[in-house]
This record gives structure tokens, C-alpha cells and sequence, in this order.
């Protein structure tokens, strides 16, 4: 499945650990994005 995510996504889920499950992996890069979104809305506060 890693092939159908973008390459920074594969990165993330590489360092999640590729020995969780499937689902593991999608929830805690779903959290990443939340959180990276916070922090560039946060950086920027015209966003």
C-alpha cells in the first residue's frame, strides 16, 4: 500500500512503523496532518 501514498507520507508511515496495521498507520498520519495544519495556520495567522 505504500506505493499509493505521496513519498513524504511513505516517509511517515516508515517511521510509525511499517509493523502496525494498516489502520494504525492511516490514523496516526491523519493526527500528523491535523497537527501540521495547526502549526501552519498557527505560523500564519491570515490562513
Amino acid at each position: 500500500f505504500l506505493e499509493k501514498l505521496s513519498p513524504e507520507n511513505q516517509m511517515k508511515a516508515c517511521c510509525i512503523g511499517l509493523n502496525k496495521s494498516i489502520d494504525e498507520i492511516f490514523l496516526s498520519l491523519e493526527e500528523i496532518e491535523r497537527y501540521k495544519t495547526e502549526l501552519l495556520a498557527d505560523a500564519n495567522p491570515l490562513l
